[in-house]
C-alpha cells in the first residue's frame, strides 16, 4: 500500500459545507472557499479484473480464463464471458532465487500451468507449476534451461520451447553467445521428458500452442546481426502482411514463421510470418499476433490492428498473447501502454471489432503518487499522473515515490469518484521509450488532460489523443499537420503545451508555434490562430494553460499577471490583471473563471471582477492545476517533492506527499466589502472560537486572525538565454527537456519589466534573437532549435555577454545570464566566466541530464561560476518558480499591513472577561466593542487577536455581531474585511441529573467530576479504513469526524487530549495538548498504510500518559478499531500492553467498528466489560464517542 502520508499542512480541513453551488457576492464584496478535503493516500490492492501486466491468457474446457498478470505475479480467474471472479498470488519456490512467472496454460483437466524462470549463476533456469483452479499448488517440477513458453496438449503432455540448444551452456554475461539452436521439449503429466522437436524447422522457438486434436503450432525466429527476424519485410502499419512460400516438406529450411506439427509431432509445413509474438490453436486452425496485430494463420490481412503506441522488441514484452475458447471465441490478453485487459473476438473473423474487459493497473491506482493537472468528467474529477520511481523501503515498511529524469513508471489519468477514491485508471502512451522500461525522455510526456462529459482528452507535446472509455484512444492527432480554410500556419516550431474541453469542441495551447488550435470532437481542425500577430501590441507573452467556455477561450499569462479573452475564432475580447500570478486556470460551470497562484486561489466574473478569494493551505507543497465541478467544489492537486537524501546521476526527487486539495465555497457573508484591486496585497481574516460546546458558567476563547501576503517588488531585468545545441544535447532528449524549461521560464516573465534575448552555442555561438520584449518570438525560436556540432559553451558566454553590455543594455537594469545545458562542454570557460563576473552579470546554469551524466559536472561548473546555487540539474517547476523570480528581479515584500484597526462588536447575551484581550484592546462597555489599533504588521506574523468571553444563556449563540478590520496595506491601499461569525453551543449543568449512568437502559448522565482528563485517542489507520462508508465518505473520514466531535465534548484547558495512529506501526500524531487546532492538525494528518499493530497504539498511548500526564488528572484511553490484530503478533501482546496500561491507572475504552473485530479481545482489552462499544457501521461511531463522553462523567474522582 502506498504511504504518501499527509502531514505538515498549515490547518486542518473545514467540515465539508454542503455541495450547493455558489451563490455570487453582492457587487462590490468577495468571498471565500474552504479547504473541506484532501485525497490522498488511497492504498493499492490487488484487484480482480485490475492488470499490472497481463502476460498471458489461457482458457480451460469449462471455459474459465486465466490471465498472469506479471507485474503482481498473480493469476486472475475470469468466468467465460471475460468478468472477473476472482485473482490469487502465485507462490514461487522458496529456494532463495527470484522467480518471475512469464507464460501460463489450461490443462484438459482445468488445472493451470505457469511457467516461471529465474537467474542463477549467470543463466535461467525454469520451473512448471501445476496450479488448481484455485491456485493451490498440486505440483511442480523444473530444468536448468530457459524456457519462454508452456503449452498443453489434449492428452496432458506439456510443450516447452527454448531459444537455446538443451546441452548449450549459458555464456558469461556481457559475452555474446554463438547462435545456438532450441527445440521444444515434451514432458509427460509427471513432468519427465518424453521427446524433443529440435529437427531443421526450428531455430529459435518463442512460443507454442496445442489444438484439440493434438497439432502442434511453433512460433520460430531466426538470428540475425541486428537482432531481428529476417524474412518477409513488413508492410505499413496498421498491417504488417506475412507473404513468402511455405516451405515444401521436402526441405524443412528454417523460415520465420509457425512451425507446424501433427499429433505424433511429424512435422507438416512451416507459415511464413515474419516478428510473430504468439499463436493459438483452435479447432480450425490457428491465430498469429504480432505486436498490436492478430491474424487467422495463413492470411495476409490483418482481422484486427489496435493503436501502436510505443514499439516493444519483438518477444520482449509482447502486448498480446492468444487463447482460443472451445466455444470458438479467441481471446488476447492485451498488455498495452493504453489499456490493460483482455480482447474478446467473437467471432474472430475480418474485420473484427473486439471488447476490451479489465482494467489497468500500471501504476498502482493508488496515492496519487504525482499528480499533475485536473479536470472534471461526468463521472468526476480525472488526475493526470507524471512518470516516477516506486520502490519498497524495507527499512520503513512503505512504498518511496521519486521523479526526475529517469523513471519507469508509466503515465496514467486516473478517475476519482466525486467523494474522494480513485476507481480507474486510463493508459497514456507517452515518452519515447517503451512504456515497460526505463525513460528519460521526459520532455515527451503528456502535458495536460481535459475533459468534456464522458470524453477525456491527453495532450503530450506534438499529440492530441480522444479517450471516450478507459480503453483505447477515439483518435490521435497531430494538430501542427491539420489544415483549415483560414487557419494560420503552425510550423515546424509546434510543441502542444496545455488544453480544455467544452461543449464538443478541444482548445490546445500551442506556445510553441504561437496559436491556438481548436478541434472538433472528431478530431478535425476547426479553427487555428495566433495570440501574439502584432509585437508591439498589448498582448499575451508565453501563456501557461489554457480554458474553454462555450464560445470563450481564456489564456493564463504568468508573466504579465492577467488573463486573455478571445471568441472562439481568436477575436480578442479584452484582458483583465489578476491578484495573484496565474499558474493555471479553468472555467466555472456558470461562466466564471478560477484561477490558481502561486499562493493563492481566485475566482473571477467573466468580466474580470475578483468574486472569491481564498488560501492555499501548505506553503511546502506546489499546486499544479485547478478546476471547477458542477457542485462548486474546486479541486487543486499538488505535490511536495524534496531533493533525494542520497547521490543519483541524474539526480532524483523524494515525492514525500501528494494529493488533491478540495475547496467548497463558505456560504456566509462576504469577507471584503471591495475588492482589493490588483497589485494590492491580500489578506485573509479568519475567527474562531473555543471550546464549540461550553457548560454554562464557563469562558470561551475567541480568536481573530489576519494573513496575508503582498506582491512581489520589481526591478528592471536584461536577461540572455544561452542555449546549448550540441549534438550531445540529442542524447536522451535533453535539447526537448532545455527546450521546455526555457519555455517554462518565458512563461514567468514580465515584458513590461524584462527584455529578453536569445544565444546558441555549438562549434560557435549564434545570437539567435537580440534583447527585446517579443516573448512569443523567442518562444518559437526556442521550439525550432536543432542540435549539431561541438559544444562550446565559453562562446555561448562571450555572445551573451556582448549582447548584455552592447547598445541595448538598460544601465538601470539587472543582467542576468541563463544557461541551458546538458553539462557536457569542451574547453574551458574560466576566461569567459571571468569576463561576464567584471561586467556585472550573473550566471544561473540549468543542466538537464542524460543517463551519462556525472554529478561532478555540476560541482565543477558551481565552482568555475564561484556560486553553489548558480547550478540547478533537472529543475522542476518549484526550481523554474524561483529563478524565474530571479529573471525578473523580484523582491519579496516582507509587510503586510502599515496600520490595521479591528472592531469586534460583541452581543448582549456574552459577558467579555476583562483584561482577557491579548494584545491589549480598548473595550467600550457602553457599545459591547473591543478595539484594537496596530502599527506595522509583517507578513510572517500576520494579525493574531484573543480574547475570552462568558456565554450568559443556554443555546447557540453567535460570538459578535460584527467584527471588521480597516487597513492600510503595505503597498498604500486601503481596504476593509470582514470576520466570519463562530457560534457557539451552551448547556446547563443544572439539567443534568445526578443518577448513575445506564446506557442501555436511560438516557441519564451524570454530573463530570472535578477532575481534569488526559485523554488519548488511539486511532486505526489501516488500509481497510480507506474503505467505503456510505455517504460518500470512508472509514477513516468517519472516525476523524467522530473523534472531532468528541474533542468538541471535552472542556479544553483543564482536558488536555492526544492522537496516535497505528497500523504495521504506531505514531503519536500529537502529544496531550489543550490546543484545538493542534488536535485538528493532528487528526487530518492520519494516513492509512497496511498491517493492524492494535498493541503498538496502546504501546504509544502508554508512553506519552508516562511522559506527559499529569498527577491531578485521570488517564483515559479510547482505541478505535476495525480489524483483527496483526497475524504475526499474538493478542497476548495487545493484553499485556492494556494491563499495563490499566495497571497505572488508565481507563481503556475500545471502540470496535464493523463486523469484522475481535469482541473477545476488546472486552479483554476495556477497564471494565462494559467500557467496550460497538460501532456496527459508521454512522454509530457520533454515538459510540458521545457514550464514552458520558462514561467520563460518571467516573469516581
Amino acid at each position: 500500500a502506498a504511504a504518501l502520508a499527509f502531514a505538515g499542512a498549515a490547518q486542518a480541513p473545514a467540515a465539508m459545507p454542503s455541495a450547493a453551488a455558489p451563490e455570487r457576492v453582492a457587487a462590490g464584496g468577495i468571498a471565500t472557499y474552504a479547504w473541506v478535503d484532501t485525497w490522498g493516500n488511497a492504498p493499492w490492492r490487488l484487484t480482480a479484473g485490475r492488470y499490472g501486466h497481463a502476460a498471458d491468457i489461457a482458457v480451460a474446457p469449462d471455459g474459465t480464463a486465466f490471465v498472469l498478470d506479471r507485474r503482481h505475479q498473480a493469476v486472475h480467474v475470469l468466468a467465460p464471458d471475460a468478468r472477473a471472479r476472482a485473482v490469487f498470488r502465485l507462490a514461487a519456490p522458496d529456494d532463495g532465487r527470484t522467480w518471475t512467472a512469464r507464460r501460463i496454460d489450461a490443462g484438459p483437466d482445468g488445472d493451470v500451468y505457469v511457467l516461471s524462470s529465474a537467474p542463477d549463476d549467470g543463466r535461467y533456469v525454469s520451473t512448471v507449476a501445476r496450479l488448481a483452479p484455485d491456485g493451490r499448488v498440486r505440483a511442480r517440477f523444473g530444468a536448468d534451461l530457459d524456457y519462454n513458453d508452456v503449452a498443453v496438449g489434449p492428452d496432458g503432455r506439456i510443450y516447452l520451447t527454448r531459444a537455446q540448444s538443451a546441452t548449450a551452456a549459458t555464456p558469461p554475461p556481457r559475452e555474446r553467445p554463438p547462435p545456438t539452436k532450441g527445440g521444444v521439449d515434451v514432458l509427460d503429466a509427471s513432468g519427465r521428458r518424453s521427446a524433443t522437436l529440435d529437427d531443421r524447422p526450428l531455430f529459435f522457438p518463442v512460443g507454442v500452442d496445442v489444438g484439440p486434436d493434438g497439432t502442434v503450432y511453433v512460433v520460430n525466429r531466426l538470428p540475425n546481426p541486428g537482432g531481428s527476424d529476417p524474412g518477409p519485410v513488413p508492410t505499413p502499419l496498421p498491417s504488417w502482411r506475412p507473404t513468402g512460400p511455405r516451405a515444401p516438406a521436402d526441405a524443412p529450411a528454417p523460415v520465420a514463421g509457425v512451425v507446424v506439427y501433427a499429433a505424433d509431432h511429424a512435422y507438416r509445413h512451416t507459415v511464413p510470418f515474419n516478428a510473430a509474438d504468439d499463436v493459438a490453436a483452435a479447432s480450425d486452425g490457428a491465430f498469429v499476433a504480432r505486436n498490436v496485430e492478430v491474424f487467422a494463420l495463413g492470411d495476409t490481412a490483418a482481422l484486427w490492428a489496435g493503436p501502436a503506441g510505443q514499439v516493444h522488441a519483438p518477444g520482449a514484452n509482447a502486448v498480446l498473447h492468444l487463447a482460443a475458447a472451445p466455444d470458438g471465441r479467441l481471446l488476447a490478453s492485451a498488455a498495452h501502454c493504453h489499456a490493460q485487459g483482455v480482447l474478446v473476438f467473437d467471432p474472430p473473423v475480418a474485420p473484427a471489432a473486439p471488447r476490451l474487459v479489465g482494467a489497468l493497473d500500471r501504476p498502482e491506482l493508488e496515492g496519487p503518487a504525482h499528480p499533475q493537472r485536473v479536470a472534471i468528467a461526468a463521472r468526476g474529477p480525472v488526475l493526470l499522473q507524471g512518470r516516477f520511481t516506486r520502490t519498497w523501503d524495507a527499512a520503513t515498511g512503505v512504498w518511496t515515490y521519486r521523479t526526475g529524469t529517469t523513471t519507469d513508471q508509466p503515465q496514467a489519468v486516473q478517475r476519482w469518484s466525486p467523494a474522494g477514491a480513485p476507481t480507474a485508471q486510463l493508459g497514456v502512451c507517452s515518452g519515447l521509450a517503451t512504456v515497460w522500461a526505463t525513460d528519460v525522455s521526459t520532455a515527451w510526456w503528456a502535458r495536460d488532460v481535459a475533459a468534456d462529459g464522458h470524453d477525456v482528452y491527453t495532450v503530450d507535446p506534438g499529440l492530441v489523443e480522444r479517450r471516450p472509455d478507459d480503453g483505447f484512444p477515439a483518435w490521435t492527432v497531430m494538430p501542427a499537420t491539420l489544415d483549415v480554410a483560414g487557419a494560420a500556419a503552425a510550423g515546424e516550431a509546434s510543441r502542444l503545451a496545455a488544453a480544455d474541453a467544452d461543449a464538443g469542441r478541444v482548445a490546445v495551447l500551442d506556445t510553441g508555434a504561437g496559436v491556438v488550435h481548436v478541434l472538433s470532437r472528431d478530431g478535425g481542425l476547426s479553427r487555428r490562430w495566433t495570440y501574439h500577430d502584432d509585437p508591439g501590441a498589448d498582448a499575451p507573452g508565453v501563456p501557461v494553460d489554457i480554458a474553454l467556455e462555450g464560445d470563450t477561450v481564456f489564456l493564463a499569462d504568468a508573466g504579465r499577471g492577467r488573463v486573455w479573452v478571445y471568441a472562439l475564432d481568436g477575436t480578442p475580447r479584452g484582458a483583465w490583471p489578476v491578484h495573484d500570478a496565474p499558474v493555471a486556470l479553468a472555467a466555472g460551470p456558470d461562466g466564471d473563471v478560477f484561477v490558481l497562484g502561486r499562493r493563492w486561489g481566485l475566482r473571477y466574473d467573466a468580466t474580470g471582477a475578483l468574486g472569491a478569494l481564498w488560501r492555499l493551505p501548505d506553503v511546502a507543497a506546489v499546486g499544479l492545476d485547478i478546476d471547477v465541478g458542477d457542485d462548486g467544489r474546486v479541486f487543486v492537486p499538488w505535490v511536495d517533492a524534496v531533493p533525494a537524501p542520497e547521490p543519483t546521476d541524474p539526480p532524483l526527487r523524494v515525492l514525500r506527499r501528494a494529493g488533491i486539495w478540495v475547496f467548497a465555497p463558505v456560504a456566509a457573508l462576504p469577507m471584503a466589502d471591495v475588492a482589493p484591486p490588483p497589485g494590492a496585497c491580500l489578506a485573509l481574516p479568519d475567527k474562531t472560537a473555543s471550546p464549540r460546546v461550553v457548560p454554562l458558567g464557563d469562558t470561551v476563547e475567541v480568536r481573530l486572525a489576519v494573513a496575508g501576503r503582498c506582491p512581489d517588488r520589481r526591478g528592471r531585468a536584461q536577461v540572455m538565454l544561452v542555449v546549448d545545441t550540441s549534438r550531445s544535447m540529442n542524447g536522451d532528449s535533453s535539447l526537448d527537456r532545455a527546450r521546455d524549461g526555457v519555455l517554462a521560464l518565458l512563461g514567468r516573465v514580465d515584458p513590461a519589466s524584462t527584455d529578453v534575448g536569445l544565444a546558441t552555442f555549438a562549434d560557435d555561438a549564434v545570437l539567435e534573437a537580440p534583447l527585446g520584449r517579443d516573448l512569443p518570438w523567442i518562444a518559437r525560436r526556442v521550439a525550432a532549435l536543432a542540435g549539431w556540432g561541438d559544444s562550446r559553451l565559453a562562446a555561448g558566454l562571450d555572445a551573451a555577454r556582448v549582447e548584455l553590455t552592447g547598445p541595448r543594455r538598460d544601465p538601470d537594469a539587472t543582467a542576468l545570464i541563463v544557461v541551458a545545458t546538458d553539462g557536457d562542454y569542451k574547453g574551458s570557460i574560466a576566461a569567459a566566466v571571468a569576463d561576464v563576473r567584471a561586467a556585472g552579470i550573473a550566471v544561473h546554469v540549468l543542466v538537464f541530464p542524460g543517463r551519462g551524466y556525472a554529478r561532478e559536472r555540476a560541482a565543477s561548473l558551481a565552482l568555475v561560476l564561484g556560486a553553489p546555487d548558480a547550478v540547478v540539474v533537472d529543475p522542476d517547476a518549484a526550481a523554474l518558480a524561483v529563478l524565474a523570480a530571479r529573471l525578473g528581479d523580484a523582491r519579496p515584500e516582507p509587510g503586510l499591513f502599515e496600520t490595521v484597526s479591528v472592531r469586534d462588536a460583541l452581543p448582549a447575551n456574552m459577558r467579555y472577561v476583562p483584561g482577557s484581550a491579548a494584545p491589549p484592546a480598548r473595550y467600550d462597555p457602553e457599545d459591547h466593542a473591543l478595539t484594537w489599533v496596530l502599527g506595522a504588521t509583517d507578513a510572517a506574523t500576520g494579525v493574531d487577536l484573543r480574547y475570552r468571553l462568558e456565554p450568559l444563556a443556554v443555546g447557540t449563540w453567535p460570538t459578535n455581531v460584527e467584527a471588521t478590520a480597516t487597513y492600510r496595506d503595505a503597498l498604500g491601499h486601503a481596504g476593509r474585511l470582514t470576520f466570519p461569525v463562530p457560534e457557539v453551543k451552551v448547556w446547563d449543568r443544572a439539567s443534568l441529573t445526578r443518577r448513575a449512568f445506564l446506557p442501555s437502559a436511560t438516557g441519564g448522565a451524570c454530573l463530570r467530576p472535578a477532575v481534569p482528563l488526559d485523554v488519548v485517542l488511539v486511532l486505526d489507520a489501516s488500509d481497510s479504513m480507506n474503505e467505503p462508508a456510505g455517504g460518500g465518505t470512508t472509514k477513516l473520514a468517519a472516525a476523524r469526524s467522530a473523534a472531532a466531535g468528541f474533542i468538541d465534548l471535552l472542556t479544553l484547558g483543564p482536558d488536555r487530549a492526544a492522537v496516535v495512529a497505528f497500523n504495521r506501526v504506531a505514531r503519536s500524531m500529537t502529544g496531550l495538548t489543550a490546543d484545538r487546532a493542534s488536535l485538528a492538525a493532528g487528526l487530518a494528518a492520519v494516513a492509512t498504510s497496511p498491517g493492524t499493530r492494535i498493541d503498538a497504539g496502546l504501546e504509544a498511548a502508554e508512553a506519552l500518559v508516562a511522559a506527559q500526564g499529569r498527577p491531578g488528572a485521570r488517564a483515559v484511553v479510547v482505541v478505535l478499531t476495525d480489524g483483527l490484530q496483526a497475524g504475526d503478533v499474538p493478542a497476548a501482546t495487545v493484553l499485556d500492553r492494556a494491563d499495563r496500561l490499566k495497571a497505572a491507572g488508565a481507563r481503556v475504552y475500545p471502540i470496535g467498528l464493523g463486523p469484522t473485530i475481535d469482541r473477545d479481545l476488546m472486552r479483554a482489552v476495556a477497564s471494565a466489560p462494559g467500557d467496550f462499544l460497538e460501532s456496527p457501521t459508521t454512522a454509530d461511531l457520533a454515538r459510540a464517542f458521545s457514550a464514552v463522553r458520558d462514561r467520563l462523567a460518571c467516573l469516581a474522582p
